[in-house]
């Protein structure tokens, strides 16, 4: 099941197209991760869909509908740098959002806290926390209501390595709590370890989408390297036929389209042939790989 349905939508904003008939769906459960560098239209899409723009073109459906009060209340949203009352307490801000908004009740206050795991400083007040606290309190306001679905826009922006591994580790864990969760990213590296889906835009226009393990695809490179590299190659050529081989400072880059590979096995075969490897290693395909090979062009 799709909790999104995002169909042709187009967005211009005078002579600049912000949007280009992007369409793509959001599966149910999933951590769905909409990737593409600054100024590819990541924003402009979540302020469409959550009503903040609107469209030049295309439209939108949530839970296979148009959206509407009641469907809107099944969504949390994060878009902007959170912003709370410095002098008044986490839970006091939360308090105040719950009062504003009308979501949620004085035990979601409660909930939300120890769910981003704040309840320790709930009545700190805000000035006092990090700027990854901040983050997380913005998370908390997220949930209030018990939304299906949340919306973060670029939510380890501006953070400490640290951090980023506590957003990081929350995202994970409200997926593992059934929340459906899409993010706008330009970190690969994050995109990666927390989505199940993507998709990639570029100045606008969708290049790919789908479950990243697919978008990767299969294929795997392994430097690998000994004293004489013309043998090595010619035994590599002659061991793996499909596979590209290239040569990069002293290494040779064996990429072979696979899911998997024995490299102990292929250190004992090279050695049965007379070659002493001195260096062997494996290289997975990442998502900034892929997405290099996407925008390259």
């Amino acid at each position: 099941m799709s909790v999104l349905q995002v169909n042709a939508l187009s967005k211009n904003f005078g002579n600049i197209q912000a949007l280009d008939q992007v369409s793509f769906e959001v599966p149910q459960g999933s951590v769905f991760g909409i990737l593409g560098p600054n100024g590819s239209g990541k924003t402009t899409l979540l302020g469409i869909v959550t009503e903040v723009l609107k469209a030049s073109a295309g439209n939108f459906l949530w839970f296979g509908k148009v959206a509407s009060a009641t469907i809107r209340k099944q969504i949390g949203t994060l878009l902007e740098t959170p912003n709370f009352y410095p002098y008044l307490s986490g839970y006091d801000n939360l308090l105040l959002r719950q009062k504003i908004h009308q979501r949620g009740s004085l035990k979601d206050i409660q909930e939300v806290l120890e769910v981003v795991k704040l309840s320790e400083r709930a009545k700190s007040p805000a000035k006092t926390y990090s700027l990854g606290m901040k983050q997380r309190l913005a998370i908390a306001a997220s949930l209030l209501g018990k939304p299906q679905v949340l919306i973060l826009d670029e939510p380890t922006n501006g953070l400490d390595p640290a951090g980023i591994v506590e957003i990081r580790d929350l995202i994970l864990e409200l997926r593992e709590q059934n929340y459906t969760i899409i993010l706008a990213s330009h970190l690969l590296d994050e995109v990666e370890k927390v989505c199940t889906h993507t998709a990639i835009l570029k100045q606008g226009k969708l290049l790919s989408y789908g479950k990243v393990d697919e978008i990767l695809g299969k294929g795997l490179t392994i430097e690998i390297a000994s004293s004489s590299l013309t043998e090595l190659a010619n035994f590599l050529q002659n061991k793996f036929p499909q596979a590209t081989i290239k040569k990069e400072n002293e290494v040779l880059q064996l990429v072979i389209e696979t899911d998997s590979i024995n490299l102990a096995s292929l250190n004992q075969s090279c050695f049965e042939n007379g070659i002493i490897l001195h260096h062997l290693a494996l290289r997975r395909k990442t998502l900034e790989t892929a997405f290099l090979e996407l925008t390259e062009n």
